[in-house]
């Protein structure tokens, strides 16, 4: 997928109100993880990093 910050950003925004991962979330925290750059704000940032780490320790204790 291309990358695209105004659906990035759309998409933050979307996860504020509803904090569920989809797709584009997940490409961007990979996306973060290969080059470092964050791009948006840390406050933006911050609820889609511990979501996502919930999601890891929750399938690591279920496995």
């Amino acid at each position: 997928m291309e990358w695209n910050a105004e659906s990035v950003l759309d998409a933050l925004n979307d996860f504020e109100r509803k904090p569920e991962l989809n797709p584009l979330l997940e490409e961007y925290l990979q996306r973060i993880a290969k080059n470092g750059e964050i791009v948006f704000p840390w406050c933006k940032l911050k609820p889609l990093l511990k979501k996502k780490l919930e999601v890891v320790v929750d399938e690591f204790y279920e496995t």
